[in-house]
């Protein structure tokens, strides 16, 4: 089994083009370009499964693939993010003391890394808010040095914990405290130039591009200014004797083009 990774990036303001260029995406619908304003057919149709398809653009291609091949497909629209936030009331036990642990799960697996914050020797719960507040906020380690903590709404008793974008996290506190609670679930950003930007990268090592480590190397940067973008993925898989192999093909459509990202969205029924 092998799998293939390709990420095509549009940049047409309006119906796609039928010239391949830069930043101009292309689609082939049995071998004839056909632009967005000619919707594609719908890639579950009864006379699709045989149809050959492809994107193209300036900068690379997809492979050709039958309507049939399609396993799955997702559309997402762009979005800006939401900065995931914790609430905790701190308590003090009987020795003044008082901890917030926090557990990155942004990728979802273990091994999770994990930061303590403690408060010691507090007069009262008041004096373990200020104490917590501050350590989190020195803190310079990995992830949680972008981690901001402020007492909520000026008190002295309810602490919120501020994660950066596309941080995900979960809390825990000492017995005495009450539970950290989930006030602002998280949201990751889809469609930004950072994004756009690191999945093109990530798609070049299963490509076979391999030298785009070390000081001397500039990595590609596709998108530049304040664009965004809405995201479409295929998984396309294909038969060739006893080995079978998985395509992944990514789209990225400016989201102010409502013609194209109509289109597929038709295509994607």
């Amino acid at each position: 089994m092998s799998h293939t990774k390709t990420v095509l990036v549009s940049n047409d303001a309006a119906a796609t083009a039928t010239t391949v260029d830069p930043g101009k995406l292309v689609a082939f619908v049995d071998g004839t370009a056909t632009v967005s304003s000619a919707p594609w057919p719908a890639i579950n149709a009864a006379d699709s499964a045989a149809k050959t398809f492809q994107f193209q653009t300036g900068e690379g291609s997809s492979l050709l693939f039958k309507g049939a091949d399609v396993k799955s497909s997702t559309i997402e629209d762009h979005n800006n993010g939401t900065q995931q936030i914790l609430e905790v009331t701190p308590k003090i036990e009987a020795d003044g003391s008082a901890y917030i642990k926090l557990i990155n799960v942004t990728e979802g697996r273990e091994k999770f890394t994990i930061a303590t914050f403690e408060a010691v020797g507090a007069a009262n719960d008041a004096a373990a808010v200020d104490q917590l507040v501050i350590a989190i906020n020195a803190s310079k380690r990995d992830i949680f040095k972008d981690v901001e903590a402020a007492e909520k709404g000026g008190a002295t008793t309810v602490i919120q914990i501020t994660m950066p974008l596309n941080v995900n996290m979960r809390g825990a506190a000492n017995d005495a405290s009450s539970a950290v609670t989930n006030a602002t679930p998280a949201e990751f950003t889809i469609g930004t130039a950072a994004d756009v930007n690191a999945e093109v990268q990530a798609a070049l090592p299963i490509q076979g591009v391999t030298n785009i480590a070390g000081p001397n190397v500039v990595k590609p940067a596709v998108v530049t200014g304040a664009n965004t973008y809405d995201r479409t993925c295929l998984f396309v898989e294909q038969t060739h004797g006893d080995r079978t192999d998985i395509h992944e093909i990514v789209l990225y459509t400016l989201a102010s083009n409502t013609t194209l990202n109509g289109t597929l969205d038709t295509f994607l029924a």
